[in-house]
């Protein structure tokens, strides 16, 4: 039975007893007695929530806090500044906005969007507008938060327990007050949630960092596809062109009798097949412009201006490549913070199977307090003997779990390496791909594109001379197409592979821009 109803129980007892004496006695005693219950010790039962908290408070104000809680708080305050310093690893460019909240316009990012529009530009605008981004980054946020949690979700228990909770000690007057025991909890306890949350927190940060990457590579591949289309476009409208005229040419001797009409239906077909490819391109066109603005996440029907190419040189060694792999591949950082976590995770395991102690200040103790949060220095329900008398140097209720985490800890060891060999076969891989894109246009510009014009330029001279055959032109003007194709092909390739690259290494390069074609 509380204390509280203990006395409200002997007050009525006792008021019964004085009811035969006289009316001004027994009002005194009553009245007596009710000063002593207002007075009594029955209101100490509220005293612990404010002791405790008064407690906390001042030492915060006195700088007493401790060590862990320091340490807690200072990973909170390291978290909180990258979690708001500028993001901006990469160039904004000319004609950027001044702040993340302009981004958010979209009448001033359509405004940016027009003119000529380089990739910096693009990539600055997905890093403010892109959901996954922006999605990754509240995720972030949300893990800076367990850090509060830890620091006060105890102390909230804690005070909830010795408000509503009432002692028993069947000695002296009923006060629930702090014990020894949790003005010294067992060592290491909070400082290691603290890390384990410090841990969650870098693997958001890095599933951020790595987020933008993919985007970063997913943009660079969608921008360098626009731009090939766009290429291609005006590549085969040149290519009509030129087949218009040589149908000009080929009427013009079929009706003088130099030809024959199988070559003006040649080239007819042929242009039909053209104006077939050119709305096929227009619309492929269409869809990565939409593909882009989504990225963005502008309207679909969004203007864009005049796209720039980049000249990417990619000048570094495959060892040199291997080496910032294996040092800064954030889902290998990733891999790693999950594993030291784990590593965390079985140090707090293997506290929480320690052999309970007490300082002995007390003999009666709020066992309810000692029951709560990270401090918690006994179980709430009765649990198994603790020692098992194994022959091995560690002994523990439930040590078959903490065996089980130890195996799964070493399997993430070895599945790292795997994701180690992994990495440098995906590396090399891209370097392939970079260094084939990089010959391919070199030897076009350096070579074969000039080859090609002179070779469909001699063509058509000899068509209409009557030297060259009709095939030999048509021959030729393909040649001619296909080269400026496979060129600009080239240069997309080498962009495209680098932004692969770029989340293989998990850094970014800065390549020049030649400016608009």
């Amino acid at each position: 039975m509380r204390p509280f109803n203990n006395i409200k129980i002997s007050i009525i007892c006792l008021a019964a007893l004085f009811l035969p004496l006289t009316g001004a006695s027994a009002a005194q005693i009553y009245n007596e007695l009710r000063g002593d219950y207002d007075a009594s010790s029955g209101i100490d039962n509220y005293k612990p929530h404010t002791q405790v908290v008064t407690t906390i408070d001042s030492e915060k104000k006195a700088g007493k806090e401790s060590e862990e809680l320091q340490k807690v708080r200072a990973l909170t305050k390291k978290w909180y500044e990258s979690l708001n310093a500028r993001p901006f690893d990469i160039a904004d460019g000319e004609g950027g906005m001044d702040s993340q909240s302009e981004y958010g316009d979209y009448e001033k990012v359509r405004a940016l969007l027009k003119g000529k529009l380089s990739f910096d530009r693009l990539s600055v605008i997905a890093l403010y507008r892109n959901p996954m981004i922006l999605a990754a980054k509240s995720r972030w946020r949300a893990a800076i938060e367990r850090f509060s949690q830890i620091q006060n979700l105890d102390m909230i228990m804690q005070d909830y327990v010795s408000f509503t909770k009432s002692l028993s000690t069947k000695v002296g007057p009923p006060k629930n007050k702090q014990m020894i025991g949790m003005k010294f909890p067992f060592p290491g306890m909070l400082s290691l949630k603290g890390e384990i949350v410090d841990k969650d927190v870098s693997i958001a940060k890095l599933d951020y960092d790595n987020t933008r990457l993919k985007i970063h590579a997913m943009l660079m591949a969608v921008y360098h596809n626009l731009l090939f289309t766009s290429q291609e476009e005006l590549i085969t409208k040149d290519t009509l062109k030129l087949l218009k005229d040589l149908e000009v040419v080929a009427q013009i001797k079929y009706e003088t009798g130099k030809t024959s009409f199988n070559d003006v239906l040649k080239v007819q077909i042929k242009i039909d097949r053209f104006y077939d490819r050119l709305t096929t391109i227009t619309e492929r066109k269409d869809k990565l412009r939409v593909k882009l603005t989504q990225i963005i996440d502008m309207p679909p029907d969004t203007e864009l201006g005049e796209l720039v190419y980049m000249k990417n040189v990619f000048t570094k060694s495959l060892e040199e490549l291997y080496d910032t792999g294996r040092a800064d591949n954030i889902e290998l950082a990733i891999f790693d913070e999950k594993i030291k976590r784990m590593s965390l995770m079985i140090d707090m395991a293997k506290k929480k199977f320690y052999p309970d102690f007490t300082l002995g200040y007390s003999y009666f103790q709020d066992n309810k307090v000692m029951q709560t949060g990270t401090q918690a220095m006994m179980p709430a329900f009765m649990t198994a003997p603790m020692t098992m008398h194994r022959k091995d140097s560690w002994y523990a209720k439930n040590d078959a779990y903490i065996r089980e985490v130890m195996e799964k800890y070493d399997a993430m060891l070895n599945m790292r390496e795997a994701k180690v060999d992994k990495l440098i076969s995906d590396i090399r891989d891209t370097y392939f791909k970079i260094d084939k894109a990089q010959r391919e246009e070199r030897l076009y510009e350096s070579n074969l594109l000039f080859k090609a014009k002179e070779a469909l330029d001699v063509a058509r001279v000899g068509y209409e001379t009557g030297r060259v055959s009709f095939l030999d032109v048509l021959d030729a003007d393909t040649m001619w197409l296909n080269f400026n194709i496979k060129h600009y092909k080239a240069k997309k390739d080498i962009s495209v592979n680098i932004a692969n690259i770029e989340k293989l290494l998990g850094s970014y390069f800065s390549p020049d821009q030649e400016g608009g074609k």
